[in-house]
Parts: structure tokens; sequence; C-alpha cells
């Protein structure tokens, strides 16, 4: 009885393992693959970097101020606005700047011997920003956020029903441990055939990888809109934040005109809180009226002298302020999240304001990034790259060889999908493993829904309304 409802269940989750594999099956190759090109982003900016930094002339030996350099750029593009200042890494002759221009983000690197601009691009149509657009939305925003959300959380169910299905059963491995896991784990003992030879490479292949697709798609989860933005919102209600300030800066400087308002008391003077204006301005002088002397707004320079001793980790982006009060911030940018650093410094006094750090969050926040950061490929250097690409070529491996044993297999013009078990009966612990799912997993839950009501009224089709109409036919 026992191995009667055990192959019951076996053909249930085989028919869900199949249809999942049949949908998710185009969307995982391009994930995959879209996925192991992007683990190699530092090595590919690095290198495409190098080659600009080939066609500086850099006779004059004398590097121009960061400000002339800014300047520069905003004397080549007319109207332009200043975004961002990368810092130049190991010894490069050109530095990466960033400005708005003709309603687009550009991205320029300059030469800082002469100014000179030696190439510019399209901020969201640099290689990497485009692999990166495929793998988190396909291209079409939103909407493709929804669907690649939809499909990794298909992944999820994918992996974990094909480890039930190729895990020796329970009287297999009592009988022979080492046989039976060895079957499940390493290469056939026998020459096999052809079919079963794919069939085995499927199983094995996919064994092997699973635990590290999981923790590829779980450490993605954070990015995704729906569960993402679920978990942002039970962040928020428990407040597992941290500090803020990090992209939605509200801090503002010290306007140095209100000098009454710079008294003991712990109310006045700098409102951490207060929202600046959205206008983007430039480093300008501002009069002191009261005084009769110019109070001078401190400049980009200024900035990068003042950051010289810190411990940040390239690539060290500036951001120059936002609005008339607004504040210069300094972040290491570093793909590696628990390294990263922001730092606030008062616009005109050039004072730290606020510093923000890796610790300052709550550890359920640290966690999060900890995930994204191995999702990445950059928690633990070349060998998480490898593991990840290991995991990718491994998706890559299953679809083509569940794609290869469907086709060969199917009748023609047939789907050849596993047939419907005659048996109700689910045992409880996979009805509360598949609730589980359900709550963890929203996308997952509406499919399935939609799923149970189209198989629902599938049996009922054919178990009531064919028959009744055989009858009026008198079949």
């Amino acid at each position: 009885m026992k191995r009667q409802s055990y192959s019951l269940l076996q053909q249930r989750i085989w028919r869900w393992h199949f249809f999942a594999g049949l949908m998710v099956l185009p969307f995982a190759m391009v994930l995959a693959i879209t996925g192991g090109i992007y683990l190699f982003k530092p090595q590919f900016n690095a290198y495409f970097e190098r080659y600009i930094d080939r066609q500086a002339d850099t006779s004059s030996g004398e590097k121009l101020s960061e400000d002339a350099l800014v300047a520069s750029v905003l004397s080549t593009y007319t109207g332009a606005k200043f975004k961002r200042y990368t810092l130049p890494e190991n010894g490069s002759a050109a530095v990466k700047i960033e400005i708005d221009y003709q309603n687009d983000r550009l991205v320029t690197w300059v030469n800082q011997f002469n100014g000179e601009v030696l190439h510019e691009s399209p901020r969201g149509q640099r290689f990497m920003n485009l692999m990166s657009r495929i793998h988190g939305e396909l291209l079409v925003g939103r909407r493709g956020s929804y669907l690649v959300e939809f499909m990794a959380s298909w992944m999820i169910i994918l992996i974990i029903s094909g480890v039930f299905l190729w895990w020796p059963r329970a009287q297999e491995i009592s009988h022979s441990p080492g046989a039976a896991i060895k079957r499940a784990l390493g290469p056939p003992s026998a020459p096999i055939k052809k079919r079963n030879f794919w069939y085995h490479l499927h199983g094995v292949t996919g064994l092997w990888i699973s635990g590290f697709v999981l923790l590829l798609l779980l450490s993605g989860l954070p990015w995704t809109k729906v569960w993402g933005g679920l978990f942002q919102q039970i962040q928020s209600y428990m407040s597992w934040g941290g500090p803020g300030q990090e992209w939605n800066i509200t801090l503002t400087s010290q306007d140095p005109h209100e000098h009454h308002k710079q008294t003991s008391n712990k109310d006045d003077g700098i409102d951490l809180w207060q929202l600046s204006n959205d206008e983007d301005i430039k480093v300008t002088l501002k009069s002191n009226a009261e005084n009769n002397t110019d109070t001078a707004s401190v400049l980009l320079s200024d900035i990068v002298l003042k950051i010289r001793d810190f411990d940040l980790h390239p690539p060290i982006e500036i951001h120059p302020p936002r609005g008339e009060n607004g504040v210069w911030t300094v972040r290491s940018m570093t793909p590696n999240r628990p390294l990263r650093q922001t730092h606030h410094f008062d616009r005109w006094s050039g004072e730290k304001i606020m510093s923000i750090v890796f610790t300052d969050y709550h550890p359920v926040k640290r966690l999060a990034s900890y995930g994204i950061a191995f999702h990445e490929g950059v928690l633990f250097g070349w060998l998480n790259q490898l593991l990840g690409l290991i995991a990718t070529l491994g998706v890559i491996l299953l679809s083509i060889t569940g794609f290869y044993m469907w086709w060969k297999r199917r009748p023609e013009g047939k789907l050849a999908a596993p047939g419907i078990p005659s048996g109700k009966h689910i045992p409880a612990w996979v009805v509360i493993t598949i609730l589980g799912f359900a709550l963890f997993l929203p996308l997952f839950a509406l499919s399935l829904a939609i799923i149970l009501l189209f198989e629902f009224s599938l049996s009922l089709f054919n178990s009531r309304i064919m028959p009744q109409l055989k009858i009026d036919k008198g079949e």
C-alpha cells in the first residue's frame, strides 16, 4: 500500500516537474547565460577601461585638478549637469565622470592630463548594464521583472521536485546504501542505452548543482518586485533597516548665512531630515550678505583630499550636492556589499555630517547583503565566481538534456505529458510543504491556485461531462 501511495505521489510530482520544466526552460537558459556573463563584470570592466586608458596622452606629466576635469567635460557637452565622479584606480590615466546630457545619463572617460574625453557611452547601453537588464527584466521593464520573478519561483520548485524524483527511494538505500548513493551521485556503473544516458546525466547534474542553484535563486529574491517589495515592507515595519541616507538622501548642509540659527540649542543648526531641493546645481561661490564676505562652497578637489586617508574599497564615487544646501556624498561601491561605506559632507564647511557602514544595518539586512554579494560572485573572490559559473553551466546542461529527452520521446504532434494520477490522496507533509512554498513565494501561490483550478476543471470534464457526452451520442 505504501509503495502504491509513493508511486502515485511520484507520478504527481513528475507531472508538475514536467510542466514546470517546459515553462521555465527558455527563461532558465536566458537567466543562466546572462548571469554567467555578469559574474565576470569586474574582469570585463577592468579590461575595457585598460583599453581606453592606453589611448590617453600623458606627455604633459602633470594631472589636472578634479574640478578642472569636470569643467572640461561640461564645456564639451553644453548644457550637461555633473552627476558623479569616480576616482581612478591603479594609476589609471583616465577618470570616469557621469553627466546628465540631453535627457540621458552619459558616462565619459576623461584624460586626467589634458581633460580630453577619450570615450563616452550611455550608461544603460554599456555591455554589463545590458546583461543586467536582460537578467533582471528581459529588457521589457517592470513587466519583465515580474516574469523573471515568476520563473525564478518555479525554478525553485523545479529543482526541489527534481531532487525528490532522482534521489533513491528509502528501500533502495536500506538494501544497498552504497550502490544507491553511487547511482544518484556518480556515473553509471555499466554501459547504458543512449536514452538512459541522458536521463542519468540530467539527474546527476541536477543533484550536484541543486544546492548552488537554490542559493543563487534565493539570494536574488530581494531584487524582485513582489517578493523584494514585501521584504522591504516587512523590514520597514519591523525596523530591520538601518540609518537610511544611503540612496534617498535628505541630509542638508548648514546654511552659512543663517548665523542666528547657530546656537547651543540642540533643535537648531542642521536639520538632518529636511528634504532638499531636487534641482542639481554646480559648484559656485555664494555671497554672505551679513558679513560682506564670500563664503566658498567646498570643491570636488577638497572632498578628494578629505577622503584620501579613508579606508574605502574601489570604485569610489563622489556625488555633488543636490539643491541649494545639499551635501557631498562619497560612496565605496565595491561589488562586495559588506565592505561598502557611505559618507556625507557639508557643502559649505566640508565637515563630515554622517557616515554609514555595514554594521549600522540590522542583521536581517546584512544577511540579504551577503546573499546579494554571493549572487553576483564577489563575496569571496574567484572561488565565488567559479561556484556561480558551475551553477549557471549546470542550469544550461539541465535545460538542454531535459528538452532533448522530451523531444526524442514525444510522439509526433503530441505533448506527451505525464497523465493525471488516479489516486486523490496526497500525504499531509506534501500539502504542508506546498503551502509553505506558497506562503514564501507569492507568485508561485498565485500560479498554483490557477493550476489547481485548471486541473480540477479538467478532472471534472473527464469524469462527468465526457461520459455524459458519450451517452447523448449513443456510444
